[in-house]
């Protein structure tokens, strides 16, 4: 089979996206003599390819992903066209696999449980945030994920002298639902009070918790 040479310019390895927004997907075709290619993009979170030109800007899924460029001689991805590439290659892929990998992390915080103005139980409340589809997965969590989740608590008004917390507890994953979900189910830190407080979802990268996006939503503690 004849190799066909390409390489992603757009995004580099380890790019963070902050937010939902486009991303620019652009690759190049370094070789030739190939006849006329069809190319594709794809991202471990997403079940349908991203897009089939070598420039364009589009939507990621959230969360960490590996993106590959592919090309082929062949339109479709079915048995017999699979079979019949005579020219094909690609681009991208794992670090520690590919020679080039094209590693970039989705950082959304998408709060989904407590509600604004919801009274949650100091003993044992839900919390609740959108996932990467793939969260589930030791795979994923092993060789792509480089995010985590952290609940920020933060006395809000009066009375003073009341703790703040960070609480980064262990999660259980929900895959069953439109949207992926992360949750967990039990007691806030103690040192917490009662009261009005401000809850943050910070969604940031376990290797530098410098980069990652939040939101805040206000919320009532009791016993």
């Amino acid at each position: 089979m004849g190799v066909v040479s390409l390489k992603i310019d757009e995004p580099e390895n380890d790019r963070n996206y902050i937010g939902a927004g486009g991303a620019h997907l652009r690759g190049a075709l370094l070789s030739s003599g190939h006849g006329t290619l069809f190319f594709k993009w794809y991202s471990n979170l997403s079940a349908a390819p991203l897009g089939a030109t070598l420039d364009f800007v589009t939507t990621l899924p959230f969360g960490s992903q590996v993106l590959i460029l592919s090309a082929k001689d062949q339109a479709g991805d079915s048995i017999a066209e699979l079979q019949s590439v005579r020219h094909g290659g690609m681009a991208g892929g794992p670090p520690g696999v590919a020679p080039q990998p094209c590693l970039v992390h989705v950082l959304i915080a998408d709060l989904r449980a407590p509600l604004a103005g919801a009274t949650l139980s100091k003993a044992n409340s839900l919390l609740s945030a959108q996932a990467p589809s793939q969260w589930g997965s030791p795979d994923y969590q092993n060789s792509v994920n480089r995010l985590r989740y952290r609940w920020r608590f933060s006395p809000s008004g009066p009375p003073a002298g009341r703790a703040s917390a960070d609480f980064i507890p262990a999660l259980t994953f929900d895959g069953a639902g439109a949207t992926p979900v992360v949750k967990y189910q039990g007691a806030l830190p103690a040192a917490l009070g009662l009261g009005n407080y401000t809850l943050t979802l910070r969604v940031e990268r376990s290797d530098n918790t410098a980069i990652g996006h939040e939101v805040s939503r206000n919320v009532i503690l009791t016993a």
